[in-house]
């Protein structure tokens, strides 16, 4: 079985090649759903059958998302997280298959809330 590393997101994308084949997990905070780095030929994932999503920043204060992170989930698993909103507390577990153009690809194999962000009201 291989082995699983506890990582930070931060410490993932500055040497993608250190967690290159190796399974990770990670606590992060989730950004939104979007299409990046899907059908990149060097480090291909469908977008038929995945979506990738994107993690916040925890090294700055501003909303920025990690975007030198790839993370692809396979769409029946995804449309379980249909409900995922900016600022959700979540543990990510899956493997870096790829460090092309120098960031970080993971196939994420499971994904679990901690905490939900809480609701923001609207005037």
């Amino acid at each position: 079985m291989a082995q699983t590393v506890a990582a930070t997101p931060l410490s993932i994308v500055d040497s993608p090649k250190t967690y290159l084949n190796k399974t990770v997990i990670m606590k992060a905070k989730f950004d939104k759903f979007s299409t990046l780095g899907l059908d990149y030929k060097p480090a291909f994932k469908s977008s038929d059958d995945y979506i990738s999503f994107l993690i916040k920043r925890d090294d700055t204060t501003h909303d920025i998302p990690l975007s030198e992170m790839k993370l692809f989930l396979k769409r029946d698993l995804a449309e379980k997280f249909i409900d995922l909103k900016t600022d959700d507390e979540i543990e990510i577990k899956g493997k870096v298959f790829s460090d092309a153009l120098g960031d970080a690809w993971i196939d994420v194999s499971e994904l679990k809330i901690i905490k939900k962000a809480p609701e923001t009201k609207k005037n």
